[in-house]
Order: structure tokens, then C-alpha cells, then sequence
């Protein structure tokens, strides 16, 4: 469900996707929400895996966008996969929507252009790179996501990178990366939020190594990778799944 917590801390849920606010009638493909973010017109945005929703403050929800999120090829074996979205960020200064695919697709949404498919996902050339989330540079058209080697045959396997996507060539470019051999809290954790503070251009990430969770700040410029929280042993239980600033 999507909810809003005013300032008293009082939670009004506006949408349940339990039940597809869609077809109500029948039950949901894909009834899990990858991502909201604020609109600056009044309204939300929500992702699911094949889908852009808008969710207004009245609860109303209407469809935006939709895209082939199926792997499968069809019956003559051709590809129709687009993208499956895990994760979407906001430029707050352009109002643009940012869409990740798990396993490198990329697109935008806007008012004015509606939605733009950048990068195809193709099954057939997956290389193993999973992308877990992602984040804007307001207003610079720099769009970020934190990427898993999980191809068991790469050299690289196992390392984690944050990318920006390239308008060039239409790809993911590596910008820093880390692997579990520098130790501390980035030994073995899984992040899960990134964030990018547009006045300097650091990135911020949550992350969890087993039961504990902490937030870092990673400076591209001499690829320093601080903690700035982890959590003890005794105060587990829960994890931080995303991350966004405020300045």
C-alpha cells in the first residue's frame, strides 16, 4: 500500500495494491511498489515492474506508462523484454522520472514526453550485472544506480560499482567500485539505497551486512568510503531499504 504520515505522524493510506486498484477484479500480476516519489505537479509516482502509476492525493490511481517486463521469448522466439523496474528516482528540479531495471534497462518519464525506453534489457546478452537501485543528480541529467557483479565466470565477480548512466553510449559507466577486500562495514554488504548530494557530487548508501545496517557517504574524488552510522549487534532487526537528501 502507499501511505503519507503528515507532520503529527498521523499515516493516511491512499492506495492498496494488495488488490490492483487497476483491474479490482482480478488478482495482481505484480502487486509490489519498487519505488514513490513526489511529483512536483501535487502527486506520486509509484513503479512496479511493468508499470508507472500516478497516485493522487484523493487516492485516485491512473496508469502512466507500461512496458514489457517478460523475459520470455514468444512462440516464434523473438524478444519483445524491455525492462523490469526495480527502482525509480526523481530529478526534483525537471519533475523527470528515472526508471532502473534490475538487469541494465534504463528509462524516463516525464509530462511532457511521457516514457522513453534509453536501454533495453536483453536476455540473450546478460552479463550478469544486477542493478539494485537508483538516483538523480537534481538537475544535471545524471542518473546513478548501484550495480552487483553476479556473473560467476567475470573477474570482477562479486565487486559492487556505482554507475552513471551514459548518454553517449546509451550504458552504465563505472564511476567508483568496491569489493568485500577493503574490509569494515562495506565487508560483504548488500546495498540496498543510494542517494547523490547535487552541490558535491558525493553519494550516500544503505546498506546490511547480516543483521547489522549502516549508511555511508562515498567520495568519487579519492574513493573514500566512510561510515557514517552502523548499528551494534544488539540493535538488529531491521534494515534501512532506501535513502534520499534533503539540502
Amino acid at each position: 500500500s502507499l501511505s503519507v504520515i503528515d507532520e503529527s505522524g498521523a499515516c493516511t493510506r491512499l492506495a492498496e495494491f494488495s488488490v490492483d486498484p487497476l483491474m479490482p477484479d482480478e488478482p495482481p500480476l505484480n502487486p509490489y511498489l519498487l519505488g514513490v516519489v513526489t511529483h512536483p505537479s501535487g502527486y506520486y509516482v509509484a513503479a512496479r515492474i511493468d508499470e508507472l502509476v500516478r497516485i493522487d492525493p484523493d487516492g485516485t490511481v491512473s496508469q502512466l506508462a507500461s512496458w514489457s517486463a517478460d523475459p520470455a521469448p514468444d512462440e516464434d522466439g523473438n524478444f519483445s523484454y524491455d525492462m523490469t523496474v526495480w527502482s525509480i528516482s526523481l530529478d526534483i528540479l525537471t519533475g523527470e522520472v528515472g526508471l532502473v531495471g534490475r538487469y541494465g534497462g534504463f528509462g524516463t518519464w516525464s509530462e511532457e514526453s511521457g516514457l522513453e525506453i534509453h536501454k533495453r534489457a536483453n536476455p540473450e546478452e546478460w552479463d550478469g550485472q544486477i542493478l539494485n537501485c537508483g538516483a538523480s543528480k537534481d538537475g544535471s541529467g545524471g542518473w546513478y544506480s548501484i550495480v552487483n557483479d553476479a556473473n560467476g565466470d567475470s573477474p570482477t565477480y562479486g565487486e559492487v560499482s556505482i554507475r552513471r548512466f551514459n548518454w553517449n553510449t546509451l550504458n552504465w559507466e563505472v564511476r567508483i567500485t568496491w569489493t568485500d577486500e577493503l574490509g569494515g562495514a562495506q565487508e560483504y554488504a548488500a546495498p540496498f539505497g543510494i542517494t547523490v548530494n547535487g552541490d558535491n557530487g558525493d553519494y550516500y548508501v544503505t546498506a546490511s551486512v547480516a543483521s547489522v545496517y549502516t549508511v555511508w557517504r562515498v567520495r568519487e574524488a579519492d574513493e573514500l568510503i566512510t561510515d557514517l552510522y552502523t548499528s551494534d549487534w544488539n540493535n538488529a532487526g531491521h534494515q534501512y531499504m532506501g535513502i534520499i537528501s534533503n539540502y
